[in-house]
C-alpha cells in the first residue's frame, strides 16, 4: 500500500490557515466596531490595530477601555451626565487653575496633562473642547450632593497630542438644569483595563 506522507502536514497547514483566517475576520469586526465608536483619528489602520492587539500595547488597552465605557453608556442611558450636551467649562479652570504655576493645587494636575497629553497654557482650548465633547460619551456616578447641587464623576479617555492616551477623571456639578466642569485630573489605570 502507498502511504500518503504529505497528508498530515497538509492537514496541519490547512487548519493553521483556517485559524488565521478566522482570527483575521474576528479582528476586522472588532476594528470596525472600535473605528465606528472611537473615530478614525483615535483608531489606527487595520494592520496597526492587529499589531497593537497582538502586542497587548498600552494604546490598545486604552482603546479597549474607551470602547467598553462608551458601550456601557449606550446600554445604560440612565448613567448619562445631566445636560451633558450643554455642559460648560470656565476658562479660569484652565488658565488660572490647571495651567497657572501660581496655583499650587491646579498646577500639579496641569503639569501631568502637559507631560502626558501635550496640553498647556498655550493650547488649553482644544483640551477644554475635548472634555466637553466627551461629557456626552461616558457614564457618570454620583459623587455627592450638597447646597451647590449634585456632583458627578466621569472617567474618560483622552488621546491628546502625544500619541499616549490617558485615563482622566472629570468632575461635574449640576444644579437648576445647568452642568459645569469643576475639576479634571489624570487617574492611573490598571493594565488589565479595570479602574
Amino acid at each position: 500500500a502507498i502511504v500518503n506522507l504529505r497528508g498530515e502536514p497538509e492537514r496541519l497547514r490547512y487548519e493553521k490557515a483556517q485559524r488565521e483566517h478566522s482570527d483575521r475576520l474576528r479582528d476586522r469586526k472588532q476594528w470596525e466596531r472600535y473605528r465606528a465608536r472611537l473615530g478614525n483619528e483615535n483608531t489606527p489602520g487595520f494592520s496597526g490595530f492587529r499589531a497593537m492587539k497582538r502586542a497587548g500595547s498600552e494604546y490598545f488597552q486604552f482603546m479597549h477601555l474607551d470602547y467598553t465605557r462608551q458601550i456601557q453608556l449606550l446600554a445604560h442611558p440612565e448613567l448619562a451626565l445631566p445636560n451633558a450636551g450643554h455642559a460648560t467649562a470656565a476658562e479660569d479652570k484652565f488658565v488660572r487653575y490647571l495651567f497657572n504655576p501660581a496655583n499650587k493645587d491646579g498646577w500639579a494636575k496641569g503639569v501631568v496633562f502637559t507631560s502626558r497629553l501635550g496640553y498647556d497654557a498655550s493650547n488649553w482650548q482644544p483640551f477644554r473642547e475635548m472634555l466637553l465633547q466627551n461629557a456626552t460619551k461616558y457614564p457618570v456616578t454620583v459623587h455627592r450632593q450638597d447646597e451647590h447641587g449634585t456632583h458627578y464623576e466621569q472617567l474618560t479617555v483622552l488621546y491628546g497630542n502625544k500619541g499616549k492616551p490617558a485615563n482622566v477623571l472629570v468632575s461635574w456639578s449640576h444644579k437648576d438644569g445647568k452642568t459645569h466642569l469643576t475639576n479634571a485630573y489624570l487617574k492611573e489605570v490598571k493594565t488589565d483595563g479595570t479602574d
